[in-house]
């Protein structure tokens, strides 16, 4: 069967090939489009630019060209004047200047010209005004209206320059105004100024562009036509009312005259489209407005980028076409495939290869590639499917039994324990038995005999409990010496009982290993289940703490699980909490037990004793926690602050004047071989000697990892730290150690020493110890006196010092300093030790 397919998500192929050609089209469309915008828009800018040089090349010429005919209306003027020259008929060479002859008019022949001509120059060359002035600017003569402000500015220019200047100024009519010099008979200087409209170069200009042009000026009194109040202009005149009206205004909202006198701007109509210039006349601020019609230009460049776009629209509609046509078969064999590869997962390898049967012609793509790669992949699948059914069972055997006994591993473990629990539902009243069984020092016989030694102990201990089961009861190895016993169809707690005794049975009986006789034992853990929801989990977890439970009171035996061990784990690590938080707050405490010198009676040293100030539960004895600790890493959390503690507490004494003492630090086998404790301990005697820190360690560490220990002594040793071996003579080795490693105190336990009262063979041991530590150059220290006859006994043995009951009870680190200063402990100790010194002294 095919896979069930959600068609919500589905999206053809065929339709993805479409639409990325109709997206491919429409970006070359999207990109011949801007081509088109932006060449069109610079096209225009272009224009415009193009078309504002050109008016404004024309107007200055034809300024120009109205400045030179005033100068000939001027020249005229002063040929008239001159009577020599009217006698000739008034004619005279073309390069004279403006005096004409040797002799120059006067200012009344110049004054009479003006007034006998005035009328055919005011008709008929269209002269506004000519106004003569002397050179103090007076008025000597004046025809026509004509503003002062223009002539003003001219005689401050042409008397200076003595040349002709002219001057754009619009009042109530806009003209040119030229000034020229005049030089008369009597040698005085004069200047003519001559007013004439410039209505004749606006409308040149008109007719030589087809252009519409108005004259805009700055008037603050109402203007002929109307105000362009944003301009702050008049409108003076227009060569028509579309102009005025509708261009003007239209641009008056859109546009600052400064954009219009720096570059052309498009006027947008309803029904046309209009270009505006805008030049400034005169200096203040007059502008002649220049129009043209776009709306042709406009049509042709629309109809330009309507032909670009069609034209682009249909190459892409072309190439979209053309696209899915070649990509047509190969997206319905593409299809085809997404059918078909379904039933290589089912096993149908002949029906694919009959539905992807190559057959392509003379030529082929990468899809019929796929065809064929395809086919070749179904007979590959075919012939490893037969491998596989093949060696499934192998595979099926390999991970679920454990290859060295055969026997089912963990993950089969797991699914026959709960097989076995599902069966309660069926056998109501019934319940099932989980053992977990562990053997003892099975490590050591590893690490002695060999790997291999190992193995074989494992196969055959498989063997002998096989022996011992029933056919409905379950046997799997766990890992490493880890078995699991699943018992079913028990009716009674009590039919358990028959089973583990025979297990510890046959456990007694010696297994021939490597041709040497080995008794193993066991320790067993076992719970009970009848709850037919019970977890697996659960009962794993229980049959191992039970197990451990067995090996906690002496192995080889069986334990059964009961709530109490849950509740002691929650005690344990409720406990755990309370240790990290007394660490975390300073809630241990020392008391410090003092060590006295046998020989002098001296307090040298004091052994370091932690305690546990709970702030609940008052003082808390070391052997409640130290335990605890061993199994975490708090321990040397704990070791560190009694070192780092300690030492402050001997350092305090000796800066207040009590005295110059040793600490005697007691560390675990786990503290001794920390890796971190030697630097631990630089950092802690860089203000103080090494030789006021002893260490003491137990047999212990010496028999699990003697070579670590050694180098640790070693280091310490060379920090002037001293070792010391605590409760020797309880061990099995201690004597041997003497010998090896760098001890240089040895305590005798409290356990050797009480019996010297009434044992004559105690009393020979711990002299011999004594007398073999002195030959080895070791010191020898005593622990738990509490008689007198311990002191004495070990006065005359030669023990070097000793620390007990009878000389001093651990002491308070709060206390300590007030104790010390009083003296009563060092006098009473004192008087114990060397009596006949104080009757002496009392004598």
């Amino acid at each position: 069967m095919h896979p069930q397919r959600d068609s919500s998500k589905f999206v053809s192929l065929k339709f993805q090939v479409a639409s990325s050609f109709a997206l491919v089209a429409s970006l070359i469309v999207l990109m011949f489009a801007v081509v088109i915008y932006v060449w069109s828009s610079d096209r225009f800018d272009r224009y415009l630019n193009t078309e504002f040089v050109k008016y404004e090349t024309n107007f200055q010429q034809l300024v120009s060209m109205t400045s030179d005919g005033l100068v000939d209306v001027a020249d005229q003027i002063m040929l008239l004047a001159n009577a020599s020259f009217a006698q000739k008929n008034l004619t005279a060479p073309d390069n004279l200047p403006f005096d004409l002859a040797s002799s120059e008019p006067t200012l009344a022949e110049v004054i009479s010209a003006v007034d006998l001509h005035w009328e055919n120059l005011n008709l008929f060359g269209q002269i506004d005004a000519i106004l003569l002035l002397d050179d103090r600017a007076q008025v000597l003569t004046k025809k026509g209206q004509i503003s002062m402000t223009p002539v003003t500015e001219l005689m401050d220019w042409v008397p200076q320059k003595s040349r002709p200047e002219s001057l754009i100024y619009c009042s109530d009519d806009c003209r040119i105004y030229l000034g020229v010099p005049l030089l008369l008979a009597n040698g005085e200087h004069y200047v003519m100024v001559i007013a004439q409209s410039i209505s004749d170069v606006v409308a040149t200009m008109s007719r030589s562009f087809n252009a519409e042009l108005a004259l805009a000026v700055v008037n603050k009194e109402a203007s002929f036509l109307g105000r362009l109040a944003n301009w702050n202009v008049g409108l003076m005149s227009a060569t028509s009312q579309v102009l005025s009206n509708e261009v003007l205004t239209a641009a008056n909202r859109s546009y600052s005259l400064k954009q219009l006198l720096s570059q052309g701007q498009q006027i947008l109509l309803e029904d046309k489209a209009w270009a505006l210039w805008g030049l400034e006349i005169s200096s203040q601020g007059d502008v002649l407005l220049v129009a043209s019609d776009l709306t042709a230009e406009q049509k042709s460049n629309r109809s330009l980028m309507m032909f670009a776009l069609f034209f682009a629209l249909f190459a892409g509609c072309f190439s979209v076409v053309v696209g899915v046509v070649l990509l047509w078969r190969p997206v319905k064999r593409i299809a085809l495939h997404s059918e078909t590869l379904p039933l290589l997962a089912e096993g149908e390898y002949e029906l694919v290869r009959n539905r992807l049967r190559p057959d392509h012609g003379g030529y082929h793509n990468e899809v019929d590639q796929l065809d064929i790669v395809t086919v070749e992949l179904s007979r590959k699948l075919e012939f490893l499917s037969r491998e596989v059914e093949l060696r499934t069972g192998e595979l099926e055997r390999l991970a679920m039994y454990d290859t060295l006994t055969h026997l089912p591993n963990r993950s089969l473990y797991v699914h026959e324990l709960r097989e076995a629990i599902s069966e309660l539902k069926e056998h109501p009243g019934e319940s099932i038995g989980l053992l977990f069984l562990d053997l003892d020092a099975f490590k050591r016989i590893n690490e002695t005999l060999g790997h291999m030694a190992g193995d074989s102990l494992l196969v055959q201990t498989s063997r002998r409990l096989k022996q011992l089961l029933s056919e409905q009861d379950t046997l799997c190895r766990l890992g490493g010496d880890e078995f699991a016993i699943i018992t079913r169809h028990l009716n009674d707690q009590d039919d358990i009982h028959t089973l583990l005794n025979s297990i510890l049975s046959e456990f007694r009986k010696p297994i021939e290993v490597d041709k040497r006789l080995l008794t193993v034992t066991a320790s067993i853990g076992v719970v009970f289940c009848s709850d037919e929801n019970a977890s697996p989990e659960n009962l794993t977890r229980q049959a191992d703490m039970a197990m451990y439970a067995a090996k906690d009171v002496g192995k080889n035996s069986f334990h059964f699980f009961n709530d109490q061990m849950l509740i002691d784990i929650s005690k344990a690590l409720e406990l755990e909490s309370e240790l990290q938080t007394a660490l975390d707050q300073e809630q241990f405490c020392l008391f410090l037990q003092p060590k006295f010198d046998l020989v002098t009676g001296v307090l040298d040293s004091f052994e370091a004793l932690v305690r546990w100030r709970h702030p609940e539960k008052g003082m808390i004895m070391p052997n409640h926690f130290i335990p605890q600790m061993e199994e975490g890493e708090l321990i040397f959390q704990l070791g560190r602050w009694v070192i780092s503690h300690g030492l402050n507490i001997i350092k305090g004494l000796e800066k207040s004047g009590l005295g110059k003492y040793k600490l005697a630090v007691n560390l675990s086998a786990r503290q001794f071989c920390d890796d971190k404790l030697v630097d631990y301990l630089k950092d802690c005697l860089s203000d103080i000697s090494g030789d006021r820190l002893e260490l003491e360690i137990t047999e212990n560490v010496l028999i699990h990892s003697s070579g670590l220990a050694a180098s640790v002594m070693k280091q310490a040793n060379e920090l002037g730290v001293t070792v010391a071996l605590d409760d020797f003579g309880t061990g099995y080795s201690s004597l041997s150690y003497l010998r090896q490693l760098p001890v240089d105190v040895i305590k005798l336990d409290r356990s050797f020493i009480a019996p010297t009262e009434d044992n004559q063979e105690s009393r020979m041991i711990v002299e011999s110890v004594i007398d073999l530590a002195h030959k080895l150059n070791k010191t020898v220290v005593a622990e738990g006196i509490e008689t007198q006859e311990h002191l004495t006994f070990l006065q005359n043995s030669r023990c070097d010092s000793a620390q007990g009951f009878l000389l001093s009870k651990p002491i308070d680190e709060i206390d300590l300093p007030d104790i010390l200063a009083k003296g009563e402990v060092k006098q009473q100790a004192f008087d114990r030790i060397l009596p006949d010194a104080t009757a002496n002294a009392v004598g």
